[in-house]
């Protein structure tokens, strides 16, 4: 048996990309027997894993008998379902294999899924930074578009893309059933009897071997000016001030790239706070892993996430976690289910006392860092999800997970 992961989209192919979504998963088939390697187009670059991947032309993704000759037995197609990738998925089903169609989603995308639910998501991610009026502009052309042009181009070339899945993947369980209310329209029961939880992958060396857990609290993200409406750099800064203020055992370490001027402000409140707030900068994914492993809790700020990696590799790693309740992260409210974190209103104070009272567990043994980390490193580590989907190409569709 052999399998491919593939993204239509020429990444760099460097240990980084295999360290997460297609990349990863591909060294989860590998971990557990089953020879892979991840596909993208375009050339090759200095730095690939030229061992783990393939570089072929566009033209052959969109080729039947290119995918033929390949003689696998399946594909994960990292293609979140677009209609511009609508061909690769044809050619992978012409050629006889198996199709796993991976919905990088949190499954708000378009009304037939509840016309008000997706207009009142839409609100709330476009101004998630505060009403402006190019907020309400851009609101009110998605809202244009979502009765008109997008239910004619988006939702039927999505339909006819996962028309070709042996698998729909939906990375929690919120958006599976969103999924499914979806692929009801696109292609009735049958079609929504495909769409399975599959997980985003979690590397393997993101686990807790009894290391002790300090008072602090971990923020991962990119805190770049384009990234500011989903990660909500403002909501951390004034958590963290507020959490600081109020706890005086707590410890707050920001990573990730920062904007110099968002830079000087969290550097202000480094320095207001005698260095209890620390900024890490980029880390590899192995020093992310050894500071979760000595933390208690990983803080999601962010407006929206389809998964939200860094809360599950923070699971994995015994971690508990706290993050806005919002629609928007389904994924947040799978990952505090098994006592491992809370959800609190976004609102710098409400999530500042979440933080303090999910230390205060803590402090009382109320959260028990192998059990979260066995739990979601069962559900979540590569493989574990390269397993549960050659599991699930054995059975037929049926039942809802």
């Amino acid at each position: 048996m052999k399998f491919f992961t593939c993204t239509p989209v020429s990444f760099r192919g460097n240990p980084g990309f295999f360290a997460r979504d297609s990349g990863l998963l591909c060294k989860g088939f590998q971990s557990v027997g089953i020879p892979c390697r991840a596909i993208m187009p375009g050339p090759e670059m200095p730095d690939d894993c030229r061992e783990d991947l393939i570089r072929t032309p566009y033209c052959n993704l969109e080729s039947a008998d290119w995918w033929k000759a390949s003689r696998a037995q399946g594909v994960v197609l990292y293609a979140w379902g677009a209609p511009r990738y609508y061909p690769i998925a044809r050619a992978i089903r012409h050629a006889g294999l198996k199709l796993v169609c991976n919905m990088d989603t949190s499954g708000t995308f378009g009304i037939l899924g509840g016309p008000f639910e997706y207009w009142a998501a839409q609100w709330r991610i476009l101004n998630g930074l505060g009403v402006s009026p190019s907020s309400v502009t851009m609101f009110f052309l998605k809202f244009i578009s979502s009765i008109s042009w997008s239910l004619l181009k988006n939702d039927t070339g999505r339909a006819r893309h996962l028309r070709q899945a042996d698998l729909i993947g939906a990375v929690s369980p919120i958006a599976a059933q969103r999924i499914r209310r979806v692929c009801r329209w696109y292609g009735g029961a049958t079609l929504a009897a495909k769409v399975r939880l599959i997980p985003h992958a979690v590397a393997m060396h993101m686990r807790y071997e009894g290391q002790a857990k300090q008072p602090r609290v971990v923020s991962i993200g990119r805190w770049q000016p384009e990234d500011w409406r989903q990660k909500n750099p403002r909501l951390l800064l004034e958590t963290a001030a507020r959490l600081l203020g109020r706890n005086a055992k707590a410890e707050f370490v920001v990573v990730g790239s920062m904007d110099p001027r968002l830079e000087r402000e969290f550097s202000a409140l480094a320095v207001k706070t005698q260095g209890r707030l620390r900024l890490a900068g980029r880390l590899s994914n192995q020093e992310i892993a050894d500071l979760l492993q000595t933390a208690q809790i990983s803080f999601c700020s962010s407006n929206h996430e389809s998964f939200h990696i860094a809360s599950a590799e923070a699971l994995c790693c015994g971690c508990s976690v706290v993050a806005p309740n919002l629609p928007e992260l389904p994924s947040l409210k799978w990952f505090v289910g098994e006592n491992s974190g809370r959800l609190a209103s976004r609102d710098p104070d409400a999530l500042a006392d979440a933080l303090h009272e999910e230390m205060q567990v803590w402090s009382h043994g109320g959260r028990k860092p192998h059990s979260i980390a066995s739990t979601w490193g069962e559900r979540l580590h590569a493989d574990r999800v390269a397993t549960l989907i050659l599991d699930l190409l054995e059975k037929k569709p049926g039942p809802r997970d």
